[in-house]
This record gives C-alpha cells, sequence and structure tokens, in this order.
C-alpha cells in the first residue's frame, strides 16, 4: 500500500471499486465476514488525512506514532479478520 500513502482519494476509489465488486458477485450473504474490510478501509483514510508521514492535510499524529498506530490496529484487523473468516465447509477445500 506504499504506492497509496501519497494519495487519500486512492483508498476511497479501492472501498468504492470493492463495493461494486461485491454487489456485481452478491455477496450479500457472507457481507457479515467482510465486515472487517470496509472498516479497515475507512480507518486507514481517516489515517491518512491525519497523520504526518503520508503527508495528510491535518497532521494530528506525528512521526513515529502514526507508524505506531497503524501497526496496532493493523494487528487488531488481522485478527479481526482472521476470526470472521468463512465456517469450515467453505474452506475444506482450501488446503
Amino acid at each position: 500500500m506504499v504506492w497509496m500513502a501519497r494519495c487519500p482519494i486512492c483508498y476511497g476509489l479501492v472501498f468504492i471499486a470493492s463495493v461494486i465488486f461485491g454487489l456485481i458477485y452478491k455477496v450479500k450473504e457472507h457481507i457479515k465476514n467482510a465486515a472487517w474490510y470496509i472498516v479497515y478501509i475507512i480507518i486507514l483514510t481517516l489515517m491518512t488525512y491525519i497523520g504526518q508521514t503520508a503527508g495528510g492535510p491535518v497532521i494530528l499524529i506525528s512521526f513515529p506514532w502514526d507508524m505506531v498506530t497503524v501497526t496496532i490496529l493493523a494487528i487488531i484487523f488481522y485478527v479481526w479478520g482472521i476470526r470472521s473468516g468463512l465456517p469450515q465447509p467453505y474452506t475444506k477445500y482450501a488446503k
């Protein structure tokens, strides 16, 4: 995601593309499993806007605390994503 660091609008475009993809492929039945991703993109957009490292217009969190915050958030979203994964019958052939 380094290429998106200087372009906060890019996060919004990725979010919109993800929503369109979801609508096209009718993923409504698994939207609960993907809620972490929607929140993750919104939080990353916010962090890009308020963090110093990405060069956001409103610097509320200065370096290195913006990077520490993003790292902690990434770990939280990783755990959330793993725990909200699809149940076993959907993943039994993935091995």
